[in-house]
């Protein structure tokens, strides 16, 4: 058996819960304390100028040493990039950038009327990782906060991944309770890893998850670091052979 630590994280930028300054050697710390061999990142900036126009991706890479990809999903701050990536230790390959319809998140408000005419572009990165001398078929992606765009933008990425060889793993901000994700990713063979259960009351709904196929689990964990508003999610698992 090989094991291996798979994690997701949205990081906000590279922002603390109650800030909006991206840190970079902040972000920095957080991710290499993961010690992930596949580590899945969203909200991710690049040379924007609220994160010190760094480029976060990279950041987290060189600390964590590891590869990267970056998914540009969207413009920000005219020269910025605003996206997903997938960081690996080990190579990446295979790649490709699936365009997901956008979802109407923002609201423009004229006096009393509200409208939401914008769609905000999403995108999910489906590729090979190759890992201790495994390759895995990855997907990852931050799907919509609109209801009526998530469940395709989340079929639609599986339906990519699971054209792929096994093991397969999809993770990211799924933003959906576990239950329901389960739920949609069933037809594809992906199994979402941890409790499905809701929240206790007063605990906050996850909605960052790990779907598998093809592999073991050892351990679950939901880790709070001193970057982001989302706990970062953190799979142990076993791959045979």
């Amino acid at each position: 058996m090989t094991r291996l630590r798979i994690a997701t994280f949205n990081i906000r930028h590279g922002a603390p819960k109650h800030s909006y300054r991206g840190l970079p050697d902040e972000l920095a710390a957080a991710c290499a304390s993961l010690d992930a061999d596949v580590l899945a990142l969203q909200e991710v900036d690049v040379g924007v100028p609220r994160s010190q126009n760094a480029n976060l991706a990279k950041v987290a890479a060189d600390a964590c040493g590891m590869t990267y990809y970056f998914a540009k999903a969207r413009k920000h701050a005219c020269r910025g990039q605003y996206g997903n990536a997938l960081l690996v230790r080990g190579t990446i390959s295979e790649v490709t950038v699936v365009r997901l319809d956008g979802d109407h998140r923002h609201t423009l408000r004229i006096g009393r009327m509200e409208f939401k005419p914008f769609r905000e572009p999403r995108n999910a990165i489906i590729a090979t990782a190759t890992v201790r001398g495994h390759a895995l078929s990855i997907g990852t992606g931050h799907f919509a906060a609109d209801t009526a765009a998530r469940r395709p933008q989340l079929t639609t990425t599986a339906q990519h991944l699971v054209a792929r060889p096994e093991p397969r793993i999809l993770l990211g901000d799924l933003n959906v309770a576990a239950r329901q994700a389960a739920e949609w990713l069933a037809p594809y063979g992906l199994t979402v890893v941890g409790p499905l259960a809701p929240p206790a009351t007063g605990k906050r709904l996850e909605i960052d998850h790990v779907a598998v196929c093809g592999v073991g689990i050892e351990r679950v964990e939901s880790r709070w670091l001193p970057i982001s508003d989302h706990p970062a999610k953190i799979v142990d698992l076993t791959i045979a052979g």
